[in-house]
């Protein structure tokens, strides 16, 4: 019985002992636990392992079982029977009876298969139908029984695990000794996984451009064939590998690992077939590691091992102690016993302390002491005749809510009087959005997109669509999920598709792109355009440099400017331009075609005039 179903593959472990294990704990979960350095090989019991670092931790023999070197073909085994060929077994009563007394194994048949025999059918004795043992004992296991301590066989999962984690690439002549096999590597690139590098077989077809050395963490599968009655074939050219695990299409057969130069299969073959064997072990003890709130990530040791854990911490945080009690870090443990630890943080504490210009004036509220990237409420309560102008580093927001990331000082400003209301520009829509235009903020509407499941708003430094101001993300309901500030824009209340952005420059032109996005990623509609804040006192501020600006009906009239104008309407779209000129004594007229407000830029100066 040969090969059955086919699997990609990718293998194998090398060898360059650390003196200890290094784990460095990280609190972010996504990051989880880091293998800075760790023992690639050791020794079990008197035999070599070697970490390939398999998913589930297990460590795979150096040599074959009977080998005394990687190169070595070692013993071949029927499957569930611990005394290879040539060697004796007195406990193999089917052999002894087949060949006259003899206790040596040299025929592989079920006349001489241990726990079966052939009387005009097969007979089965053990590992049937009726026993449900579907893993072979310690009793019956060639690794376990030749190899002593932890050393087993391991499963056809396990044979699996191997394929699909490692790289496999097959060589005619390993370390120049003659052998023919594969050098099964641990991955340097998770791209390498489940990869074959086949030799020159007629039916081979997958390459590879990975490059790995004999330097590389790697075991080595010799080509050792197969014993069928009393020969051995294909040595040289295949290699077949028992599992533990029982046939899964039949109990007279067992499954295993088949490899030749061009192909890597599952087997499944008469238990009787002698084949290599090549142990695992997982190895006496567990040490668990894990941040607080993340899940746990189990590592295995012998007695002795070295161990150094080190807790890293987020930004903003710092680690306070282990679950033990221990508050070393890092801490370095020798290991004696299977244990778990912890790593425990705590945000740092930040001062928020606010004052007012004159507490005749008003109160406020929000100092206190706030954990790191908690939200500080700050609120300006001003007193009857006076009203709140800004907080001492420029913002105007009230209530105002900080990210807290630091100590910070902040003065609230109080002045008498009643506030000045900002001058609102006339709504205008462009393009599915409607836009209110006012000195430091714009307020933007839009519509429903149907498919859409989040939205992107982009405010863009100026009409070339080139350098960010900020962006807002909304979900489908129109409610914000995400503010990425390039610059110090501040957010307001956001209510279903009403969004206001403050904290803009008075009367500067910018533009803005909304994107619809579907739940795929893709963008199922786009809206864009300019617009510009008002300027309350721009007029006034032209007029200190000679520059007059005023209306006659539906004509804006400019005198005594040398630079470029343009004129646009709220939207952004330009009503006129007139380049640059020499002569002041020039008066620049530009008709427009309504009412509403216009945006007049001149050189580096912007205003907003108001046509009736």
């Amino acid at each position: 019985m040969k090969k059955i179903s086919m699997f990609t593959m990718s293998l194998f472990v090398a060898v360059v002992a650390m003196a200890q294990d290094s784990l460095v704990i990280n609190q972010d979960c996504k990051k989880g636990v880091v293998r800075k350095s760790y023992l690639t090989n050791g020794f079990h019991h008197g035999y070599q392992w070697v970490d390939l670092d398999l998913p589930s931790g297990l460590k795979w023999a150096a040599c074959n079982v009977g080998a005394a070197t990687p190169s070595d073909y070692g013993d071949h085994f029927a499957w569930g029977e611990t005394v290879g060929s040539g060697k004796s077994d007195p406990s193999n009563d089917t052999n002894k009876k087949y060949t006259g007394g003899s206790t040596v194994k040299t025929y592989y048949s079920w006349e001489t298969y241990k726990h079966g025999d052939f009387i005009d059918s097969v007979m089965l004795y053990k590992y049937t139908n009726y026993d449900e043992k579907n893993v072979l004992l310690p009793v019956d296991d060639a690794a376990s029984v030749n190899m002593g301590g932890n050393w087993r066989m391991p499963t056809y999962d396990e044979q699996k695990e191997l394929a699909d984690n490692c790289y496999w690439e097959w060589t005619d002549n390993y370390n120049g000794n003659g052998v023919r096999g594969y050098l099964v590597y641990k991955v340097k690139d998770v791209s390498d996984k489940g990869k074959l590098k086949a030799g020159s077989g007629t039916n081979s077809t997958t390459t590879t451009v990975a490059t790995y050395t004999l330097a590389d963490t790697h075991i080595f599968l010799p080509a050792a064939g197969d014993y069928s009655y009393s020969k051995l074939y294909v040595a040289g050219e295949e290699g077949i590998y028992w599992s533990s695990s029982i046939g899964e299409i039949e109990t007279i057969a067992a499954d295993g690992l088949f490899f030749k130069e061009d192909a890597i299969n599952k087997y499944s073959g008469y238990r009787f077939s002698g084949m290599s064997v090549r142990g695992v072990l997982d190895l006496d003890y567990t040490i668990g590691v894990k941040a607080d709130g993340c899940n746990l990530h189990k590592f295995q040791y012998e007695y002795g091992d070295r161990v150094v854990i080190t807790a890293a911490s987020d930004e903003g945080y710092y680690f306070t102690r282990w679950s033990d009690g221990v508050t070393l870090n890092p801490r370095t443990e020798i290991v004696t016993d299977t244990v778990t630890y912890t790593a425990m943080f705590k945000p740092y504490e930040y001062n928020i302390d606010v004052d007012m210009n004159d507490a005749t004036k008003g109160n406020v509220i929000g100092s206190g002491v706030y954990e790191y990237s908690k939200v500080a409420t700050l609120l300006a309560i001003p007193a009857a005749g006076n009203h709140f102008v800004r907080w001492s580093d420029g913002n105007s927001d009230n209530p105002r809510y900080l990210k807290v990331t630091g100590n910070k000082e902040l003065t609230c400003i109080f002045e008498e009087g009643k506030p000045v209301e900002e001058v609102q520009g006339e709504m205008v829509t462009v393009d599915g959005m409607t836009l209110t235009p006012f000195e430091t903020k714009t307020e933007f509407v839009w519509s429903e997109v149907a498919g859409a499941e989040t939205y992107s708003l982009i405010i863009w430094k100026d009409e070339t669509y080139s350098e960010k101001e900020c962006t807002f993300t909304f979900d489908a309901n129109g409610k914000l999920k995400n503010v990425d500030f390039t610059q110090s824009v501040h957010q307001q209340r956001l209510e279903d598709f009403n969004f206001t952005v403050t904290g803009l420059k008075k009367g500067t032109q910018y533009a803005y792109t909304l994107n619809a996005i579907d739940s795929e990623g893709d963008v199922v509609e786009t809206m864009q355009g300019v617009f510009s804040t008002m300027s309350v006192n721009g007029i006034d501020n032209l007029a200190v440099i000679g520059i007059n600006i005023y209306i006659e009906g539906r004509t804006i009239i400019v005198e005594n400017a040398t630079e470029t104008i343009v004129v646009s309407d709220a939207s952004g779209r330009v009503i006129g331009k007139d380049n640059v000129r020499i002569d002041l004594t020039g008066i620049r007229k530009f008709p427009v075609p309504s009412s509403g407000v216009y945006i007049v830029k001149i050189g580096n100066n912007t205003v907003s005039v108001l046509v009736k």
